[in-house]
């Protein structure tokens, strides 16, 4: 990635300023409670990648990298709990289920 093509608003005035530049930037994808990403969507002309309210899904398919699809699933829900992206509901592909929570539960025991 380019430098510069990500940027972590702090304050509401840098988020206002971020919000009028519409012939800069491409796409926002706010994070924080349903209600700041509903200011940002009624606020500004820019693409919003949002949320209202939902469930997050992972699915893991059977081609899928094990190991990395562990570190994905557990980081998905562990990491933050709390934040609006958090995994709620995990799919497994039934040809992998087996194998992949067996490695699940190895992997993660000793993590919580």
């Amino acid at each position: 990635m380019p430098h510069g093509a990500f940027a972590l608003m702090e304050t509401r005035e840098e988020v206002n300023e971020m919000l009028k530049l519409d012939d800069y930037i491409n796409l926002i994808i706010p994070r924080g409670s349903n209600e700041f990403v509903k200011y940002i969507q009624d606020n500004t002309k820019i693409p919003v990648l949002g949320h209202s309210s939902g469930i997050c899904h992972v699915y893991v398919d059977k081609g899928a990298d094990m190991k990395r699809a562990i570190d994905v699933c557990y980081d998905s829900k562990v990491q933050y709990a709390a934040v609006c992206n958090a995994m709620e509901t995990l799919l497994v592909h039934k040809d992998i289920a087996g194998h992949f929570f067996l490695i699940w539960e190895k992997n993660t025991m000793h993590q919580e």
